[in-house]
């Protein structure tokens, strides 16, 4: 999605970023990139005093739970982070919506 993509240029640098862009655009590997900014059930304006880093993880988490209901609870959703707050905030918040760490 948009928001993770993003997170990941300005956290991880361009090289990441680069091969994440080369991923998505690589026909075998099946994938879309998802404009969550620009979809109105899933953007999030930035709350004041708010850190990028938690708009971020919070946007990210808001459409991985709007796209869970979109595919009408049928399909679990897992989101990944290194941020162990948020695995403790969002972890256990909805059901069919994983928030994992890799760590």
């Amino acid at each position: 999605m948009q928001t993770a993509c993003q997170a990941v240029q300005h956290q991880r640098g361009r090289r990441q970023y680069n091969k994440l862009r080369n991923l998505l655009k690589d026909a075998r590997h099946d994938c879309i990139l998802f404009a969550n900014e620009f979809q109105q059930c899933c953007y999030l304006p930035r709350e004041r005093g708010e850190s990028m880093e938690k708009w971020q993880t919070r946007s990210i988490y808001n459409a991985a739970v709007w796209y869970y209901h979109h595919c009408q609870d049928r399909m679990p959703i897992v989101m990944v982070t290194e941020d162990e707050e948020a695995i403790q905030q969002y972890g256990s918040e909805t059901e069919g919506v994983f928030v994992i760490t890799f760590k």
